[in-house]
C-alpha cells in the first residue's frame, strides 16, 4: 500500500473522513439511504405458513474451500448438493474478519462500527491477562432471533464458539441457547446431538428457528486422519510446492507440533509441514469433516419430517488466510481470503433451484432477506437490504457497495468494494491500496497512483459509508459483562493467547 502525506491535525477515522473528502474533491448526496428492501408480493402470497428455518453457520469457512465455489478436491459434497437445490451467491463479503463483530452484524444488519462489538483487545485481555469484564453485543438492536420469536417461532441456538457465550449478548431472542460444549476443538456431532435433543422435545405446533454454529473448520486443523489422508496425497503430489519462510513458519508455531492423532504418519507430516500446501490440506480436511456432520444433520431432520420444506441457510462468519500474503488464520487483514464467505439459501418450491447470483452481496443482507421472504417487516434504518428481488432476477437499479472492517489486532483496516474494484485503507499509517479484482483477485497490484479517477470515486463512496456508520453509531454504548475463570480459560484455549500479538501484520 502507498502512504499519503498526513497533516497532524486529525487522527483516526475523523482524519480519514477529512482526507477522503479532499481526495474526492466534492461529494454528491452525502449520507447513504438505508434500504431494507420491499417484500416481493408474489413470494409473500405463496407463503401460507411459516417454514422451519435451519441456519448453518460454519465458522472460518472461506468460499473457495467449497466445491460449489470452485474447489476441485471434492471436500463438500453435501453443501454442493444443497447449492444445486437452492440459490448460491457467488460473491459474499463479510462485515468483519473475525467472529464477534461478524455475527453481530449478521444478527442485526448493521456494520461493526455501529453496533460496536469490535473489541477483540478486551476479549484477548480477558483470556491472557485475566481481566474479567469484556464488551458485549448490546440489546439496543433488534436481532433476527428476536424478530422471529415475536412472530411465533421457537428459537434455539447451539454454538461451539466460545466467543458467543450468552454473556456476550448473542442469546438475544433465543428461547434456548446452548454453549455448554463451546471449545476450540468441539466436533460437529456434538452440536448436532444437542440440537437433536432439543428437536425431540420441542412444541411441534410452532415453527422453529434453529441456529447451529460449527467449529470443525477453525484451527488447529486437526480433522480425522482418514479425512486428511487424501488431501495429504494431493499436497505431496504438487510438483512446485511453496516452501514457507522462517517468519511464516514462526507465525504458525502454535500449530506446528504434530498432533497425536497424526503420529502414525509422522514421516509424511515431517516432510510436508514446511510447505504451504500441507496447511491448506489440514484446513480443507476440516471442511471435509464438517460436510460429513452436515450430512448427519440432514438425515436426522429428514427422519423427523422437518427437512424437505425447511428454509435452509448455509454461510460462514469469515474466511481464513492461508499465507497468501504472509498472514495466517483470520482477523488480521481485510484481504480476500478473509473477506469472502459462502452463502446458500434452499427453500423448496419457494426459492428457485440451481440458481447462482453473480452480483456481489453482503452478510448484513441476510437478515432483511429472510424477513422479506417470510413476509415480515425489517427494522427501520438497518444497513442491509433484501436480496429477494435479486434472487428473482429483478436486479435493483443500484448495487450497494460492500464494506468490511474491524480487524482483531494490529492497525485498523477498512475496505470498500464497488463494481469489481477494492479500496483498502489503514488510517493509522495513511496507507491506501486500490485493486481491480477482476484481473488481480489476490490484490497484488496497487493502482492508486495510476487510476486517480477510480481512487476518487471509491474514496467518495467510502467517505459516505464512514459518515453513515458514524451517524448511526451516535449514542450506542457497548455494554460489558463479567466472565468466569472457566470462560476465560476456554477463550485462551481457542488459540487467542500471547502469540496473537506476533501474528498481526
Amino acid at each position: 500500500m502507498r502512504t499519503m502525506q498526513r497533516p497532524q491535525l486529525f487522527s483516526g477515522d475523523v482524519w480519514w473522513i477529512s482526507r477522503l473528502a479532499l481526495c474526492a474533491l466534492s461529494i454528491a448526496g452525502a449520507g447513504c439511504r438505508s434500504d431494507a428492501g420491499t417484500p416481493d408480493r408474489e413470494t409473500a402470497q405463496r407463503i401460507q405458513r411459516r417454514p422451519n428455518i435451519i441456519f448453518v453457520m460454519i465458522d472460518t469457512l472461506r468460499a473457495d474451500a467449497v466445491g460449489a465455489y470452485g474447489n476441485p478436491r471434492n471436500n463438500t459434497p453435501t453443501i454442493d448438493r444443497w447449492a444445486t437445490e437452492g440459490v448460491l451467491f457467488e460473491r459474499v463479503i463479510t462485515a468483519a474478519p473475525w467472529t464477534q463483530p461478524s455475527i453481530a452484524s449478521i444478527f442485526c444488519s448493521y456494520y461493526p462500527t455501529v453496533h460496536k462489538v469490535t473489541s477483540y483487545r478486551q476479549a484477548y485481555n480477558s483470556s491472557v491477562l485475566g481481566m474479567e469484564r469484556v464488551a458485549v453485543f448490546g440489546d439496543q438492536f433488534e436481532t433476527l432471533a428476536e424478530l422471529l420469536s415475536e412472530n411465533g417461532y421457537a428459537t434455539a441456538g447451539f454454538v461451539a464458539n466460545p466467543f458467543m457465550y450468552r454473556e456476550y449478548g448473542f442469546a438475544q431472542g433465543f428461547d434456548h441457547f446452548d454453549t455448554s460444549f463451546a471449545e476450540n476443538d468441539t466436533h460437529g456431532d456434538v452440536v448436532n446431538e444437542a440440537a437433536f435433543s432439543w428437536l425431540d422435545q420441542r412444541d411441534p405446533s410452532r415453527p422453529f428457528f434453529l441456529f447451529l454454529h460449527y467449529m470443525d473448520v477453525h484451527g488447529p486443523y486437526n480433522a480425522s486422519p482418514e479425512l486428511l489422508d487424501p488431501l495429504l496425497e494431493w499436497a505431496d503430489g504438487v510438483s512446485e510446492k511453496r516452501r514457507l519462510t522462517k517468519i511464516e513458519l514462526d507465525r504458525l508455531k502454535h500449530l506446528r507440533p504434530i498432533p497425536r492423532i497424526y503420529r502414525e504418519d509422522r514421516d509424511r507430516h515431517d516432510r510436508l509441514k514446511d510447505y504451504r500446501e500441507y496447511w491448506v490440506a489440514r484446513y480443507e480436511a476440516g471442511a471435509r469433516q464438517m460436510d460429513l456432520y452436515l450430512a448427519q444433520l440432514q438425515a436426522r431432520l429428514e427422519s423427523l419430517g422437518v427437512w424437505e420444506d425447511a428454509l435452509l441457510v448455509v454461510m460462514s462468519d469469515h474466511g481464513e488466510a492461508l499465507c497468501e500474503i504472509g498472514i495466517w488464520e483470520h482477523g488480521y487483514s481485510v484481504h480476500e481470503s478473509e473477506a469472502q464467505v459462502p452463502l446458500i439459501l434452499r427453500w423448496p418450491e419457494v426459492l428457485p433451484a440451481d440458481v447462482r447470483v453473480a452480483q456481489p452481496v453482503r452478510t448484513i443482507d441476510l437478515m432483511p432477506t429472510l424477513l422479506d421472504g417470510l413476509g415480515l417487516s425489517a427494522p427501520d434504518g438497518i444497513q442491509g437490504r433484501s436480496l429477494i428481488r435479486l434472487i428473482a432476477g429483478d436486479a435493483p437499479d443500484e448495487t450497494p457497495p460492500q464494506f468490511i472492517e474491524s480487524v482483531k489486532l494490529g492497525k485498523e483496516q477498512k475496505a470498500l468494494y464497488l463494481d469489481g474494484w477494492k479500496l483498502t485503507v489503514v488510517p493509522a499509517t495513511d496507507a491506501v491500496q486500490l485493486c481491480d479484482l477482476g484481473p488481480d483477485p489476490d490484490e497484488q497490484r496497487d493502482l492508486s497512483r495510476t487510476e486517480p479517477e477510480k481512487l476518487k470515486q471509491l474514496s467518495r463512496v467510502l467517505l459516505r459509508q464512514l459518515k453513515e456508520n458514524m451517524r448511526l453509531a451516535k449514542g450506542v454504548q457497548p455494554a460489558t459483562v463479567e466472565l468466569s475463570r472457566e470462560q476465560r480459560e476456554r477463550l485462551n484455549a481457542l488459540g487467542y493467547s500471547k502469540e496473537e500479538e506476533s501474528k498481526a501484520p
